[in-house]
């Protein structure tokens, strides 16, 4: 993924789905110092990312079925995903305000966009 897509701030909040061995969640840190990046995957994978990750302050893992973002709403500038398998209506449940949503090739699929509607939300895909 080309990272400059995102276009990230120093205190962004991130998440990202499927996160794997968690490579992407520590780069995506180093561009967030003062911000968070959660990566999200199986039990086996939050381990193997934990281990590789230790040494990296600002990024956490958490295990997550895929069905449900273990998250309360409006707390993500970026959500990321690597396939379609996390349901729309929770990645835009956990996106803040002015937030977006990705997937690992850049494409935007959702935006929470200030109030202009009744949910706020404005889905692309």
């Amino acid at each position: 993924m080309d990272l400059a897509t995102l276009s990230l701030s120093p205190n962004d909040r991130v998440l990202h789905y499927p996160c794997g061995d968690g490579a992407l969640c520590r780069q995506i840190a180093a561009l967030v110092p003062l911000g968070v990046v959660i990566g999200l995957d199986s039990d086996d994978n939050v381990r193997a990312a934990r281990v590789a990750s230790r040494d990296v302050d600002n990024v956490m893992f958490v295990p997550c079925d895929g069905h449900e973002i273990p998250w309360k709403e409006d707390v993500f500038s970026h959500v990321i995903v690597g396939n379609q398998d996390l349901p729309l209506r929770e990645i835009v449940r956990v996106l803040a305000e002015g937030g977006r949503a990705f997937l690992e090739s850049g494409e935007i699929i959702a935006t929470k966009e200030h109030p202009t509607t009744a949910a706020g939300l404005k889905v692309l895909r």
